[in-house]
């Protein structure tokens, strides 16, 4: 089925929305509110359409060649301001309609935009073609969309993709990892056979080369090792653990939340999934009290390094799987939690588990805000209620936005 309609809005992860004449809700691809388009509907449902755009009426171009291909990007085809105006609505309306029974008054929203929607990220992930290019993989396909630059990664990853296909060629890995601090760029290759293998020299820009076969990995040039500088610290950990892309906008996501905590000198904290000290270090050196817990114990490991070689005496690190085991047992009662799920948001009896610690405050940091929401609901009918709510732009171009909800305890139910 074709059809001719005209783009009303951009729905949570950035689908465009329209209304077919039999009044069905049209869900897009592609296309930006006020766009008139003509669409091929893919998938036909009892209240709502899914469609493939064709063609639009517009006159906008894309500033990226691969744009209406590669599906990682979404917003080429508009101004930034307009952008986030639009991923933000969409956000807050997720928001509000999926805690909507639980009757939650949520504060005013705080935006956050980047300073400039290129060149920010630090990290990514490749796919490999037939022909030993760096690819994306195209929307909604395992398609290959092989690419000689993209504008929304750090110039100095940009500069080293073109030399990568010696590399490529030589060792035929499924995908890639790049990861630039600073000068350093570190590589994982991910390979069939790690012990076919023997050291190699690098492309000028590459620090590190590791190859990787499911939790094996050896390095064939370089030290598996990057440095982050988290607070006044100095953190080493294997390449490829958890960070956050965006290292401006991670500096404005570490001072929000420590701006929602307040004065926190000889305070109990509690951090969950706190990866290898992001948000834990600035803490420490605000005076806080800090029991650091995530599952990862590379992560965990060069966090503990990095307070037992400094100058701190406050924190613990523990390892520990927050989706399915118990906290450890030495963690007690806290003033202020702090917690940054992976994508699906917190098992329902961590929720629980918070609940018990005494807590006045949580600082919950998502990089989803639906399941952001789902908890949210779920924690105010224990007497959590939101105090202020703020997104924050750390993937400009994309539909992803990051949410930081604050809450404070008030009187307890018990109904979850």
């Amino acid at each position: 089925m074709i059809l001719t309609l005209v783009i009303e809005k951009i729905a949570f992860g950035g689908d465009a929305i329209a209304h077919a004449p039999d009044g069905r809700i049209v869900f897009i691809d592609r296309g930006l509110p006020g766009e008139k388009i003509t669409c091929e509907v893919v998938r036909d449902k009892k209240r709502m359409l899914f469609a493939r755009m064709i063609s639009s009426e517009s006159a906008r171009n894309s500033a990226c060649p691969y744009s209406d291909r590669c599906g990682g990007c979404r917003f080429w085809r508009a101004s930034y301001e307009e952008e986030f105006q639009w991923k933000s609505a969409a956000t807050l309306e997720a928001i509000t309609r999926i805690s909507h029974k639980a009757q939650i008054k949520w504060p005013k929203a705080k935006l956050i935009p980047d300073i400039s929607p290129v060149k920010y990220r630090q990290r990514a992930r490749f796919q490999v073609t037939k022909t030993h290019k760096l690819a994306f993989f195209a929307k909604g396909s395992h398609e290959k969309i092989s690419i000689e630059s993209c504008p929304v990664l750090a110039e100095e990853i940009n500069e080293l993709i073109p030399k990568m296909p010696i590399l490529l060629k030589k060792y035929r890995p499924k995908w890639v990892f790049l990861e630039q601090e600073s000068t350093f760029i570190g590589a994982i290759f991910n390979v069939e056979n790690l012990h076919s293998f023997a050291e190699t020299s690098l492309p000028k820009g590459l620090s590190c080369l590791i190859a990787r076969r499911g939790k094996q990995r050896m390095s064939l040039a370089g030290k598996d090792a990057i440095t982050r500088h988290y607070g006044s610290s100095i953190v080493a950990e294997p390449i490829g653990g958890f960070s956050q892309g965006n290292a401006r906008m991670n500096k404005l996501l570490v001072q929000l939340v420590l701006a929602e905590v307040g004065s926190i000198q000889n305070v109990r904290v509690l951090e969950l999934f706190s990866g290898s000290g992001n948000f834990t270090f600035p803490l420490l050196d605000a005076g806080a009290f800090v029991d650091a817990i995530d599952v990862a114990g590379a992560a965990i490991k060069a966090a503990k390094n990095a307070h037992n070689n400094g100058s701190y005496t406050k924190g613990r690190f523990f390892t520990a799987n927050l989706h399915s085991s118990p906290l450890p047992k030495q963690c007690g009662s806290y003033e202020v939690i702090i917690a940054d799920p992976p994508r699906g948001g917190m098992a329902h009896w961590l929720l629980k588990a918070i609940d018990k610690t005494n807590a006045k405050t949580l600082v919950y940091v998502s990089c989803d805000p639906p399941a952001l929401a789902r908890d949210v609901a779920r924690l105010h009918l224990l007497g959590w209620k939101p105090r202020s709510l703020s997104l924050l732009d750390l993937f400009p171009r994309t539909a992803h936005i990051e949410a930081v909800v604050t809450l404070k305890r008030s009187a307890k139910d018990s109904t979850v």
